[in-house]
Formats: C-alpha cells, sequence, structure tokens
C-alpha cells in the first residue's frame, strides 16, 4: 500500500512538473511569434524590440531621466527621427526642424504623446495648443498665436529684445554673486521673459519672481507627463507636484485678471496684443477662463522659443 501511495505521489509530481514546462513553453512560443510579427514593423531607427524587453527599457529610461534627457539620448544615439516606446505606444522623437514641421502640417498625426492625468495636472488637458488633443479647440486657438507670431507683433520683436536686454544689463548687479561672477543663464531667462511679457501681455512683472516659478512648473511637467496611472493614486507624490504647477497656473490667472482691468478702463486700443485678443475672445463666450490662462501661460514660457 505505501509503495502504490509513494508511486501516485510521483506520478502526481511528474504531472504537475510537465504542465509547468508547457506553460512554459506555450509562453517562449507566443514572445517567439510576437518578436517574429513586430520584428520589422518599423523602418526607424531605435531602441531594438528583445522579445518585449525593449519597450518596458525605453519606457523606464524616460521615467529615470526624464522625458528631455531620454529624447537628447536617444536622438543622440540613433539620429534625428527615432522610434521608442512610451507606456508601450510606439512614439517618434523629432528633433530636426523639418520633420516637426512635417509632423505639423499633415493630418495623418493627430496627438501628442502624454499621460491624460498628467495634462490634467498642468492644465494642459483639451487646453493651450502645445498638448491639446481637441482638433477644432487646438485649430480654433491656433488662430491667435498665429496672429501674435506673425505681422505687426512679429516686427516688434527686434525692438522688444532690445529694450528688454538693456533693462536688464543696467541692473546687472542683480544677477552676480558674492565673488562678482554673473549668472549668465538667468541673466538670459529673465531677458527671455521679460520680451515675452512686452509682446505679448504688456503689464508689470517681476521676471525673478515669475522665473521660479515657471521652473517648478517645468519641473512638474517633465514628471508627470508619462507617468503610469498608479503615480497619481499616490496623493502625497501628486498633489506635491501638482500644487508645483498651480502656482504658475494661479500667478497667471492674476496677470490676466489685471490686463483684463487695464482692458475695461481703457476707451481706445491702438493695436491689441495677443492677452487683449484672448480677453475679448473671453467676453464674447468664445472661450473659457480656464483657456485663457493657459494660453497666456503657454505663450510667456515657450513663445521665444
Amino acid at each position: 500500500m505505501e509503495s502504490q501511495n509513494t508511486s501516485d505521489v510521483m506520478a502526481a509530481v511528474d504531472a504537475s512538473g510537465f504542465g509547468v514546462i508547457s506553460a512554459l513553453l506555450l509562453l517562449l512560443l507566443l514572445i517567439s511569434l510576437t518578436a517574429c510579427k513586430r520584428g520589422d514593423k518599423s523602418n526607424l531607427p531605435g531602441p531594438y524590440w528583445l522579445l518585449g524587453l525593449g519597450p518596458i527599457l525605453s519606457y523606464a529610461r524616460f521615467l529615470w531621466m526624464g522625458v528631455g534627457t531620454a529624447s537628447n539620448y536617444y536622438n543622440k544615439k540613433y539620429g534625428c527621427m527615432t522610434r521608442v516606446w512610451i507606456q508601450g505606444e510606439e512614439t517618434l522623437i523629432l528633433s530636426k526642424s523639418s520633420a516637426v514641421y512635417h509632423v505639423l502640417k499633415s493630418s495623418n498625426y493627430i496627438a501628442r504623446f502624454a499621460s491624460r492625468r498628467g495634462l490634467r495636472c498642468i492644465g494642459m488637458d483639451e487646453q493651450g495648443i502645445i498638448f491639446n488633443s481637441n482638433i477644432p479647440l487646438w485649430k480654433k486657438l491656433r488662430t491667435y498665436f498665429a496672429k501674435a507670431l506673425s505681422g505687426p507683433g512679429l516686427q516688434r520683436t527686434v525692438g522688444a529684445c532690445v529694450s528688454a536686454t538693456n533693462t536688464h544689463l543696467d541692473v546687472l548687479c542683480e544677477f552676480m554673486d558674492s565673488s562678482g561672477h554673473v549668472d549668465a543663464l538667468d541673466f538670459l531667462r529673465c531677458v527671455v521673459v521679460d520680451v515675452s511679457n512686452r509682446l505679448f501681455l504688456q503689464i508689470p512683472i517681476n521676471e525673478k519672481e515669475l522665473l521660479v516659478k515657471i521652473h517648478k512648473y517645468f519641473d512638474t511637467w517633465q514628471t508627470v507627463l508619462i507617468q503610469p496611472e498608479f503615480f497619481f493614486r499616490l496623493d502625497w507624490v501628486y498633489k506635491k507636484h501638482q500644487q508645483a504647477a498651480k502656482e504658475l497656473q494661479d500667478e497667471m490667472g492674476k496677470l490676466v485678471q489685471q490686463k483684463r482691468k487695464i482692458i475695461n478702463a481703457v476707451e481706445k486700443l491702438d493695436e491689441p496684443d495677443f492677452a487683449t485678443e484672448l480677453i475679448f475672445a473671453l467676453n464674447h463666450g468664445e472661450m473659457s477662463e480656464d483657456d485663457v490662462r493657459q494660453c497666456v501661460l503657454e505663450m510667456v514660457i515657450a513663445a521665444p522659443e
């Protein structure tokens, strides 16, 4: 009887082991078939598929290094047009102006990669123009940006740049450290923000204080842009970044309200600037306050580029 029980146990173990081996072989077969199917799918340069490991490593690098640094890494390694994977989706990283122009002019590309929860955190979910995937609204807002970045506005750029540079050169000592060295990067950033304000907003601002909030906003932008869903369930982490982004959003909201009061107090406007055109649209019910605030925010921080 004991010998028979031992034989039954051995047979059960053998059957169990055979089942595990069969499952592993089936898994390997599925991975191999997937690899063969995906192997030559894209002719663009980029990291290898590696039986599904490539997309995981690609996404992990973006989370680890940040969007900007990881993009520079892949463009430097594979060229100006690189295919990577972000959250399992094939994504193109472009660094050549002609390629970017092609994408912007083509109707085959309708969205930029990003987590929707992340975009909501920085106010770009179906708002503004940079990451707005609401095509009808994007086209509507684009007309305001195009008008501001061409025509009379463009003709005033040189004068605004000269005036802003001279203004900050007059207070160059404020950009010096204790050893007398000038923080050139901080100086240039203040000049750029001043130029943006002179061209698109035209109200008094403190460039240095605004730059601190812009820096926090960019850090948050890069952090939350492609995070997986579980990241946003960690309230103590998410709320810290949300608050950092909200500082700049609230500041821009105050500046828009200040601009609105100035417009209402003036009887006639000679040349409406970007913010003025948006506020007119707001007054006529053509866009929301959040749309106006986000458009002004994006123009101030990104237009000079």
